[in-house]
């Protein structure tokens, strides 16, 4: 559910779980009587569809919940708009429930990175991305310690003069795999990872 915390911030955990509720009944509305959902965590939702491999199928299975969750509820006398982001993970060939639930946490990260109410299938690439973010994360929490920060200077000139009227500082890393990385390959992650501020 997007930005379920708000609900829980705004109008109390009553209307929260008021909200939830109605939420799970409208995920039952939208699927089979052999279908499984379950509340998988505080505002998580996992819903289990057998007998099919078509891809297609679960993506308007996706959009019908998608749709279905656009729709506002009242709690308490209050209209709350929702919506929720859905990742989609299925297999044919008996993966590990453990695998299909983390590939549709991916398909569920990537929807909310697209601007959230909607729903992504998992592909390989989102694995990929994600463990080279894990890497990058670790390399980069011990990239101080090992020096690898590197300070450039860029002069900045006054155009009237053409003298140096101050300096930039610019980090780089100097990556010990990728080479010399520009501040574009890991400041926004630095920031969202809480590394800087």
């Amino acid at each position: 559910v997007d930005d379920f915390k708000n609900v829980n911030d705004s109008v109390g955990h009553s209307a929260g779980d008021a909200l939830l509720v109605t939420i799970s009944e409208r995920l039952q509305q939208c699927l089979r009587p052999g279908d499984t959902v379950a509340r998988f965590g505080g505002d998580e939702f996992a819903v289990l569809i057998d007998g099919f491999d078509d891809p297609s199928v679960a993506m308007e299975i996706a959009d019908r919940i998608a749709s279905a969750l656009r729709e506002p509820i009242v709690v308490e006398g209050r209209q709350l708009p929702i919506s929720a982001s859905v990742g989609v993970a299925f297999d044919s060939t008996g993966a590990p429930v453990e695998e299909l639930l983390r590939n549709a946490d991916l398909a569920m990260y990537t929807a909310k990175e697209d601007g959230k109410n909607c729903a992504r299938v998992f592909a390989r690439e989102m694995h990929d991305a994600t463990m080279r973010r894990l890497d990058l994360d670790a390399r980069l929490r011990g990239a101080v310690g090992r020096n690898e920060l590197i300070l450039y200077y860029q002069p900045i000139i006054d155009l009237r003069s053409g003298n140096p009227s101050g300096f930039e500082a610019l980090v780089r890393w100097q990556h010990p795999e990728r080479g010399l990385l520009l501040p574009a390959a890991f400041i926004p992650f630095a920031e969202e990872s809480g590394l800087i501020s």
